[in-house]
């Protein structure tokens, strides 16, 4: 029987500039989504999340700095901070030492990246960051490590990628813990798509890379099964079609809408709070015990997984292989099992 009352939703927004072959893709695009004269970046994100009265979490890459100047994240910050948003600290070490991921670097060398940028958080916006999340999940143990160094108490790394080098086998799946770093792991929300034998491929709970029925599906889950925590993975740039050489933009208007749609089912549902990841660390620090749960990561099923596959396929975006794997399982049962019928009914 499910007894808490209330299942939080964290929407968490990574904010980035990028570049390509030493080509930037500036701030107007990545972050602010601007097309024609609009803007589907953080500005529309906001304007939804608001539009349903719940806030939203951004992690705000600082190290754009480094190369565009100062003045551009700056005002991401404080346009997110004015509105009253969570503004919350992102790693991508690219823009300094052009390695990848922060596990390329020691743990001095992360320490003192994150010790940057806490403190340019903080000069833009007046408040520390309670919370950060590494680049392309690119987290290990000394990222932890120098989190607890610099006074950053709570992580949202742990996507269970092969990019995150974080030991999954001390994470419960999905569950908000303590790591032995005593650094507080906000895992970002995953569910298997489907079991056939040892391949069970696991997608993370993504405005972009879900179908609303799997979203919905993941929240019911997690309620049924007295989750405390659920996720929600969003960038800056996910209401924007894009060409591989981000120099072609688009609306993405099916996500807007799905979004959309996704925050009046929440509205609907009194037994999902959408809270940001301060106010998470706020409870957590009051009541770490209310937050301890069993392993989560519930299976979406290959009908879900079919449609999502065939439909990102159409758009360009599809794993083939996943939608070939299944397609054929699904025939190949099929087979059998008429043959089975069949054999029955000539004995």
């Amino acid at each position: 029987m499910r007894t808490q009352k209330k299942t939080y939703l964290i929407i968490t927004v990574d904010t980035e500039a990028d570049y390509i072959k030493k080509r930037i893709i500036p701030i107007s695009k990545m972050v602010y989504g601007k097309v024609n004269g609009e803007y589907y970046g953080i500005t529309k994100i906001m304007d939804i999340c608001d539009k349903y009265n719940c806030k939203a979490t951004f992690f705000v890459s600082t190290f754009e700095s480094h190369i565009l100047g100062e003045d551009g994240m700056k005002e991401v910050c404080r346009n997110i901070f004015r509105r009253g948003h969570d503004v919350q600290l992102h790693t991508h070490p690219k823009w300094i030492t052009n390695k990848r991921f922060m596990w390329n670097h020691s743990l001095d060398e992360q320490t003192e990246m994150l010790r940057n940028g806490k403190e340019m958080i903080y000069k833009w916006t007046g408040e520390y960051p309670v919370a950060h999340r590494a680049g392309g999940f690119g987290a290990d143990n000394n990222t932890l490590s120098a989190l607890r160094v610099v006074g950053i108490p709570l992580d949202s790394s742990n996507i269970g990628s092969n990019y995150c080098k974080l030991p999954q086998h001390k994470f419960k799946s999905n569950s908000v813990q303590l790591s032995e770093e005593g650094i507080v792991e906000l895992p970002v929300t995953r569910f298997t798509q489907f079991r056939m034998g040892p391949f069970q491929p696991e997608k993370p709970f993504d405005i972009n890379a879900n179908t609303l029925s799997e979203l919905k599906f993941v929240i019911s889950a997690a309620k049924n099964n007295n989750v405390k925590v659920i996720t929600l993975l969003m960038h800056s740039f996910s209401f924007l079609n894009r060409n591989r050489e981000r120099s072609k933009f688009a609306p993405n208007r099916e996500d807007m809408e799905k979004f959309e749609r996704l925050m009046k089912y929440i509205e609907n549902d009194k037994d999902i709070q959408i809270i940001t990841v301060k106010a998470l660390f706020e409870k957590y620090s009051k009541n770490p015990q209310s937050f301890e749960m069993d392993e989560f990561l519930p299976v979406s099923g290959y009908l879900r997984s079919i449609i999502r596959a065939f439909r990102y396929i159409r758009k360009g975006r599809g794993n083939q292989l996943i939608v070939l794997s299944v397609v054929s399982f699904v025939l190949l049962f099929a087979v059998l099992t008429i043959t089975f019928i069949a054999i029955i009914f000539q004995a």
